[in-house]
């Protein structure tokens, strides 16, 4: 890394070592307290200025249990379920978790935009 600091790969290399790290300690410490789900994270650089334009997230619960005659662990978006909870026929435990992990990592990421 230390060798390439021009161009399109230089300034991804850039982002990578700088940015990025930033944004991994805000998650590490969102998933200390999380443990019902997970994030999908899209980020956006920006060929030229070889900076982050926009990060966006995707809050994703991690249900066991039988969905579509299938038991096992699948990964529901809660903006999914949000919208048609009814393609989700999962028991209301299970519902109340995803709300609240929804809420919850929604608030502790307030400041990024989620990406449906």
């Amino acid at each position: 890394n230390d060798d390439i600091t021009g161009g399109k790969l230089g300034g991804y290399l850039a982002v990578r070592d700088t940015m990025i790290t930033e944004y991994q300690d805000q998650l590490d410490t969102l998933a200390q307290t999380i443990i019902d789900g997970g994030i999908m994270v899209k980020v956006q650089i920006g060929t030229k200025s070889k900076h982050i334009i926009k990060t966006s997230f995707l809050p994703v619960y991690v249900y066991k249990g039988v969905l579509n005659k299938v038991f096992q662990y699948h990964l529901i978006p809660t903006t999914d379920y949000l919208k048609k909870s009814i393609k989700y026929p999962i028991n209301q435990s299970d519902k109340n978790s995803l709300l609240y992990f929804d809420k919850l990592t929604k608030f502790r990421l307030s400041n990024f935009d989620v990406f449906e």
